[in-house]
């Protein structure tokens, strides 16, 4: 190790030394067309000694550097020489693990390609189930779209029915508005006399309640309920008119000419869109 420390070493300072060496002949050159002038300046001294002593230590740098090359030959030689040749099992082996990493390798190989067609196979099983994955995305997109249409359509007609039917409606109320207008009030009219009855009637009950109350205040308990007996209905029974509801099974009162003759409702759509 040490000889290729020298060796190393010496490498070096030739490489740091040669870019100096160029400037070196460069100044030679110079100092020749310089060697006219009749007298050299101190300067021009002092870098012709820097030369001279560069060029001796060059010199010595290449003749060690010379002489460490042949030691480290020499070395490596007498190493070679000193080293005890293998015995014959382990050069055996040593054939028996190529061998074995010759065999070694080949399964490798035969490995990687067989992992490959595996991977290609693969490959293009998955492109052809994206093919046809895609093919059953857009017939099943067709078909969504078409049963769309299709529903779109039939609530295209329903609304145009709807359409039709309010203006069937629209045209009879405009060509019947005065009959359904005069029937609405008298209508209204009938409703009011109604109730103005029932008022007057409820109006005497409670007057007949109010005078049945004074006539029972001075009445002893067995008095009064003899008294509430025999006013019993006269007090308490509601009479037709007044009644809120019609019994069960009664029949509803005739609709009016001018109802009997209107439109019916129109249904509401059975879905929204």
């Amino acid at each position: 190790m040490s000889f290729r420390l020298i060796v190393f070493a010496v490498a070096a300072s030739m490489l740091v030394l040669s870019p100096v060496r160029g400037d070196e002949q460069q100044a030679g050159v110079a100092s020749t067309e310089a060697v006219e002038t009749p007298e050299p300046s101190a300067m021009e001294e002092r870098i012709r000694a820097y030369r001279e002593s560069f060029d001796r230590q060059r010199a010595q740098a290449e003749e060690r550097y010379e002489q460490a090359e042949e030691r480290y030959e020499q070395a490596v030689e007498r190493h070679e020489t000193m080293r005890p040749a293998p015995p014959p099992q382990v050069a055996a082996q040593k054939k028996q693990l190529s061998a074995r990493q010759q065999a070694m390798k080949k399964f490798q190989e035969e490995q990687q390609a067989y992992y490959k067609k595996q991977r290609q196979e693969r490959e293009a099983l998955a492109a052809k189930w994206r093919e046809a994955r895609q093919k059953y995305l857009e017939a099943r997109m067709e078909t969504s779209l078409r049963a769309r249409e299709k529903q779109l359509a039939e609530f295209e007609k329903q609304q145009e029915q709807m359409r039709n039917r309010a203006e069937d409606q629209h045209n009879y109320l405009v060509e019947n508005q005065d009959n359904i207008m005069q029937g609405l009030l008298e209508q209204k009219v009938e409703i009011a006399s109604r109730h103005e009855e029932l008022r007057q009637q409820a109006d005497e009950r409670r007057k007949k309640i109010i005078a049945a109350r004074t006539a029972m205040s001075g009445m002893t308990p067995q008095e009064k309920m003899a008294y509430m007996q025999e006013h019993r209905q006269a007090l308490f029974d509601v009479p037709e008119g007044m009644q809120d509801r019609r019994p069960r099974g009664a029949v509803r009162p005739p609709m009016q000419s001018w109802a009997r003759q209107a439109p019916p409702r129109v249904a509401p759509p059975a879905a929204r869109y």
